[in-house]
């Protein structure tokens, strides 16, 4: 089944946005990385080691108006730096609503990186707020 544009606009704004019409949404999600396709449970995330988190954004402010069953970060989505090591390649990201480990979050979006990402000792991963380099969301 297809969706429409403006079904697709309005799942996508009941995520971000604090009124509640779907489910109330978390003031803050996390974002992950993965090393291949998560599928609808966010498997294959990248071990907890050498610096590797969630990274936190902001629901209410962090977020583009949604157009074309899409949107994307409107501030920088930065993860720790990595620390004593490479990070794993990541392929995928995902949207979680807790930092915790998958027993307690819930997995709540996901999708293909436009490139793939190894993060070397010492970098850190950012999606800039900007067209060029964020991080989009489509429903489709």
């Amino acid at each position: 089944m297809g969706a429409s544009d403006t079904l697709e606009n309005q799942i996508i704004t009941r995520l971000i946005d604090s009124s509640g019409y779907l489910f109330s949404p978390d003031a803050t999600y996390y974002i992950s990385l993965h090393t291949a396709d998560p599928t609808d449970v966010g498997i294959y995330e990248l071990p907890a080691t050498n610096g590797y988190a969630r990274a936190a954004h902001t629901t209410s402010t962090g977020w583009n108006a949604v157009s074309g069953g899409s949107t994307s970060n409107s501030t920088s989505i930065t993860f720790n730096a990595a620390s004593g090591g490479d990070w794993a390649e990541a392929q995928y990201f995902g949207i979680w609503n807790d930092l915790s480990s998958a027993l307690v979050a819930n997995f709540v979006a996901y999708g293909p990186l436009a490139s793939n990402i190894t993060c070397t000792d010492g970098d850190a991963v950012q999606f800039l707020g900007s067209a060029s380099g964020s991080l989009t969301i489509t429903v489709t």
